[in-house]
């Protein structure tokens, strides 16, 4: 740093100090700006440092980071990416250690969701010091050819900021902490702030018979997860095995099992032979089988939805339709019923939305037996549930809305509209309750608690029609 910047430095941090930024906060501006990696531009980052401090963008945020969801899309120009390709990567860490990632292709199609836990010490130290960072962070570099990346912070009085950046190293403070993320989560695959490749061998243990001894093969499919069945290579004569894959690691080369030209690659990803050839296939036809049986627990909506159904009010059911013909009109009402409606309100409730629905004239008279019915076992689960009774089932709205363009109206009359993007439970969540991601026009990522959820409906132009 020469003379004249050193002088504008201190011209910058006493501008800083003004403005309430911290000592920490003023030093680790210096840092950035002295390890800036344009030298020809350290004179115009100071400038852009002085503005945001006089105009009060800095610090970006305050106070101490309960939460960071960070969604990183490697989407960038080249040929267009397989559909069973990660592109976009979206983590959620918490101050408890909780980490939740959900993985998807370049079409936004979720492709695996998981969850992680650390240790909340590190969680914290990992959540203090990008927050650090990023409050005093200018970037004033426009790189098109790359991914992005897109932030929220969330301090301890649930005040949340934003920001975004380019997928990119050269910022020494984000290559570490993304670096620091991939080996606290095993996952040296995840891009965070930058998307860098990685040498570590993709090793994955196989099986050729559910429960039998494991094999190792090497592969640089990043497409091939735990379950899936692959072609290998057998014995010295050329012939290969359809296996599946039990687990997968990613080692350097002197913690290999065996010396790494000993172990063979695999082929390819094939399909599963139907309709038992793997313990996924079993578990998806379990999930089918069972799933009424295992979903037992009443809700308002589901009460709501038995009761329409079996009155097919306008004979869709009898016609052939699906089985969610009635999921908007019944989420719809089960939105607006209240502890103290009567028969006669419930009823009344159900013709205004069937009319809004189908643009029919439909009366209360039509629906006072059924809304009968709904009284009772509303009454019912509201004794067991209390105020609880319409914290809406995210679980079943869920798989029926994700990335569909929704319209979420909260329970303090707000609306957001945008594509429903994830969804997190409240074990997943904690100290938070289970919350919702939709990626509205303004920010990519907003989060909902599902607590101040009064409706979800699909945005279309025919009153919320799914």
């Amino acid at each position: 740093m020469t003379e004249t910047q050193f002088e504008k430095t201190l011209e910058l941090w006493k501008e800083c100090e003004k403005h309430g930024l911290t000592t920490a906060q003023m030093y680790h501006i210096s840092e950035i700006i002295r390890s800036y990696v344009y030298p020809e531009m350290v004179n115009s980052v100071i400038s852009a440092y002085q503005d945001a401090a006089k105009t009060g963008a800095l610090p970006l945020s305050d106070g101490v980071p309960k939460k960071i969801t960070l969604d990183s899309n490697g989407i960038c120009y080249g040929p267009c990416p397989e559909p069973d390709e990660e592109r976009i990567q979206k983590i959620t860490v918490s101050a408890t250690g909780k980490v939740y990632i959900t993985l998807k292709n370049y079409e936004g199609k979720t492709l695996r969701r998981l969850q992680k836990s650390i240790p909340p010490e590190k969680a914290v130290a990992w959540l203090n010091n990008v927050n650090t960072h990023l409050s005093v962070l200018i970037d004033l570099t426009m790189i098109t050819d790359v991914g992005s990346w897109d932030i929220e912070i969330v301090n301890e009085l649930n005040k949340k900021y934003r920001t975004s950046g380019y997928l990119t190293e050269g910022d020494k403070w984000l290559d570490k902490y993304s670096d620091d993320l991939r080996e606290m989560l095993e996952m040296p695959e995840l891009y965070v702030f930058n998307e860098v490749s990685y040498s570590a061998i993709r090793l994955c243990s196989c099986e050729f018979e559910y429960g039998g001894k494991q094999y190792y093969y090497q592969t640089d499919d990043k497409t091939i997860h735990i379950g899936d069945m692959v072609m290998v290579p057998v014995g010295n004569n050329g012939d290969q095995k359809k296996v599946r894959v039990a687990n997968i690691e990613s080692l350097d080369e002197v913690d290999l099992p065996m010396e790494l030209e000993k172990i063979k690659s695999i082929i390819c990803k094939v399909e599963p032979d139907p309709p038992y050839s793997d313990l996924a296939e079993m578990q998806r036809l379990n999930t089918e089988i069972l799933g009424e049986v295992l979903n037992t627990e009443p809700s308002v909506f589901s009460i709501v939805k038995a009761a329409i159904d079996s009155i097919d009010c306008v004979g869709l059911l009898e016609m052939g339709a699906p089985k969610d013909e009635y999921n908007g009109e019944s989420r719809l009402i089960a939105s607006k019923l209240k502890p103290e409606y009567d028969i006669y309100q419930i009823a009344s409730v159900i013709a205004e939305v069937m009319t809004h629905y189908f643009n029919e004239p439909f009366g209360i008279d039509s629906f006072i037996a059924i809304a009968g019915q709904i009284k009772k076992q509303y009454d019912a689960l509201y004794k067991l549930k209390g105020d609880a009774i319409h914290i809406i089932d995210m679980s079943e709205c869920f798989d029926a809305l994700e990335d569909k363009r929704v319209e979420i109206t909260m329970k303090d009359g707000e609306i957001f509209t945008g594509v429903l993007d994830d969804w997190i439970s409240d074990l997943d969540n904690e100290p938070d309750p289970e919350s919702i991601f939709i990626d509205t026009d303004q920010h990519i990522l907003t989060e909902l608690y599902v607590k101040d959820i009064q409706l979800i409906q699909l945005k279309s132009e025919n009153y919320g029609k799914n």
